[in-house]
């Protein structure tokens, strides 16, 4: 469960989905810490739309989540759908000018980043909000190098 800082700087709690968790899973942990978290992602990197959609849409019916608390990775046509308080793209991920206007209209867009120079092109580039990441080794990032504490302060400076 990483914690970031927003535009607005006050600390949110972000509940991230991990690709190991079922449905139910989700539904039972997540509906635990309803209480305490901000924002949840729905986050399967390996799921299409279609997936992504059911998922989101049986996990605001079972638990008491609201749309606005949930933020859909990638499949910025999941998130308008439900209207959804959050898009998160990826790193690489494109988004034009036009989309990222339209869908700030309607909810927070924020985006990966895993350098300094990549956050500043996300800060130019208009995100609400960035996911620094992964500070330290993970087995879900293999061969990728963690960001570092020494990055992550450069980027908070």
């Amino acid at each position: 469960m990483p914690v970031f800082l927003m535009g607005d700087s006050s600390v949110k709690l972000h509940v991230i989905s991990s690709p190991c968790q079922t449905l139910g899973d989700l539904i039972k942990q997540w509906t635990r810490l309803v209480p305490y978290a901000d924002a949840f992602h729905l986050r399967y990197k390996e799921k299409s739309e279609g997936e992504i959609l059911e998922m989101a849409r049986l996990l605001l019916q079972e638990t008491p989540i609201q749309a606005k608390s949930l933020i859909i990775n990638r499949h910025a046509a999941v998130a308008e759908e439900l209207g959804a308080g959050g898009l998160h793209l990826t790193e690489q991920q494109e988004i034009s000018r036009e989309m990222l206007q339209r869908m700030q209209q309607k909810m927070r867009v924020g985006r990966s980043v895993h350098s300094v120079r990549r956050a500043v092109e996300a800060k130019r580039e208009g995100m609400d909000y960035l996911i620094a990441g992964h500070i330290f080794p993970s087995a879900s990032k293999p061969g990728l190098p963690p960001f570092g504490v020494e990055s992550l302060r450069r980027l908070v400076q």
